[in-house]
């Protein structure tokens, strides 16, 4: 078996992207991703937005995103689809990481609260929101309504 080699790119604040590969020295996938997942954020220059491993097992890659969320650093391998139908209507629709979601709902939870109806306290709402796929399925069973639907599929 090969080993697994990576590709990080590095997103800094001013759109500049910095691109480096190597061999990481480990032959499982899982224990890359897991590796990679466990990576210590430090050592990310201080102006990064957002930095991505590429793990590639035989042509495949397998994705590691760390990103900023309320300055600190989180990391996610998966991928996911929010949607909110107010109405039956689908009102809002966003695929990323949780990373992403959970900015997506931090940024907007004002107008989604607006737009259905939902007499959140915002303020309260947003010091809940973390970017973790638990905790915001549990916030979507909070902003569930007769009215208002939200979910969180895998993709």
């Amino acid at each position: 078996m090969d080993n697994i080699n990576v590709e990080k790119i590095v997103m800094l604040k001013n759109g500049e992207e910095k691109i480096e590969s190597t061999n990481s020295g480990l032959k499982d996938i899982d224990e890359a991703i897991e590796y990679f997942l466990e990576y210590d954020t430090s050592n990310f220059p201080l102006n990064a937005n957002k930095v991505i491993f590429k793990l590639y097992e035989e042509d495949y890659p397998h994705t590691v995103t760390f990103r900023k969320f309320k300055d600190e650093w989180y990391g996610s391998e998966y991928q996911f689809n929010f949607k909110g139908y107010y109405l039956k209507d689908l009102l809002f629709s966003v695929d990323g990481n949780e990373i992403d979601i959970a900015e997506y709902l931090y940024v907007n939870i004002d107008k989604i609260n607006s737009d259905c109806n939902l007499e959140l306290d915002t303020e309260y709402f947003k010091s809940k929101i973390e970017p973790s796929d638990y905790i915001i399925e549990e916030l979507i069973d909070e902003m569930n309504t007769n009215e208002a639907k939200f979910e969180l599929l895998d993709i």
